[in-house]
């Protein structure tokens, strides 16, 4: 996966995960959503394909929710 530092308090992950052709960075997230408060351990982990984040777990409420961002049209895609 990666390896973990503690920064700012924060014990960070930073890693990529590799199948095929298709390659993902993946690191830890600590701030909630709307708060500009970071926690020590991550609430959430992002998944980047390049500099874009195509996915993230929410760990913050218990049980891990999956979340996509929103579907590119098929129009807007070429």
């Amino acid at each position: 996966m990666g390896e973990g530092r503690v920064q700012w308090g924060q014990q960070t992950r930073e890693g990529r995960y590799q199948r095929g052709d298709l390659v993902l960075a993946v690191r830890s997230v600590h701030r909630l959503e709307g708060s500009g408060i970071a926690t020590a351990s991550a609430v959430g982990y992002e998944f980047l394909q390049g500099d874009r984040v195509v996915g993230s777990v929410d760990l913050s409420r218990g049980v891990p929710h999956l979340r996509r961002p929103d579907a590119v049209p098929t129009a807007e895609r070429s």
